[in-house]
């Protein structure tokens, strides 16, 4: 009867002893579950193709809208912070002869809680947009349809002076896309009128690397500009408000808006 009564015991004390690192643990997953963290991305990284347009990173709680992020040279556009997600968009296509990164190294929740390193590397798959998923396509559609209308409907003043001073073609045309994303409602963009280089000392060559600063009107309002030069076919711009705040950039180290 004794050992019975023992066995008895032990096994209520092996069940409460259970049930204890079982709340532990559902405890546990409670806390983890309240921090802020990323849910998922779309695409994933390993679904994005040359011709994806956007990579948008879903968290969990509202962002905070002061976001620094790191890229490979010339991969991102802009990017807004609506809500919950992160939505980074770039300039496509991208090649499927290069692998991109992403980095993200401080990114804050409105309720001041943050995730530090955020990464993400891919290397873009060559697809058809026929291939792609129905939001890009959409995406890829209304951006066509947007920077037809755009072209036709803006006026670029002034453009020679940043042809006499060394951008090439491909640069002004790339240059006038990063505008046109900036405000899609101008009429008139005016350039100048002098175009300054922004690093005393240095002078556009014929690898057109140089960065230049100017002022520039766009639909009526003032904001100076600074413009990074890569290659032919590769810049950069940075637009500020006359308060000196920066509203644009399609720079490596993105600022939104």
């Amino acid at each position: 009867m004794l050992k019975s009564n023992k066995f008895f015991r032990n096994l209520v004390y092996g069940f409460i002893l259970l049930l204890i690192i079982l709340a532990c643990f559902v405890v546990y997953k409670l806390i983890r579950l309240q921090g802020f963290r990323v849910l998922n991305t779309n695409p994933s990284a390993n679904s994005v193709a040359e011709l994806t347009p956007f990579f948008d990173i879903n968290f969990n709680e509202r962002i905070a809208k002061n976001v620094i992020i790191k890229s490979t040279n010339g991969l991102i556009k802009n990017y807004k912070v609506q809500g919950k997600s992160l939505d980074i968009f770039f300039n496509y296509p991208t090649s499927d002869k290069n692998t991109y990164y992403i980095n993200i190294p401080k990114i804050s929740s409105v309720t001041n809680k943050t995730i530090y390193n955020i990464n993400y590397d891919f290397n873009p798959q060559n697809l058809p947009e026929s291939s792609l998923p129905e939001d890009q396509q959409k995406f890829l559609i209304n951006a066509q349809d947007q920077h037809q209308y755009l072209t036709q409907n803006i006026e670029y003043k002034n453009t020679s002076a940043l042809i006499n001073f060394g951008f090439s073609s491909t640069q002004l045309a790339e240059i006038e896309n990063y505008i046109e994303s900036f405000d899609n409602k101008a009429k008139i963009v005016i350039f100048g009128p002098t175009i300054n280089i922004a690093n005393p000392g240095e002078k556009p060559s014929t690898t057109y690397e140089f960065s230049a600063s100017f002022n520039i009107t766009i639909g009526g309002a003032n904001y100076s500009a600074l413009v990074v030069c890569f290659n032919p076919s590769s810049s950069t711009i940075q637009l500020s408000n006359s308060s000196g705040q920066n509203v644009f950039s399609s720079s490596k180290y993105a600022v939104g808006f």
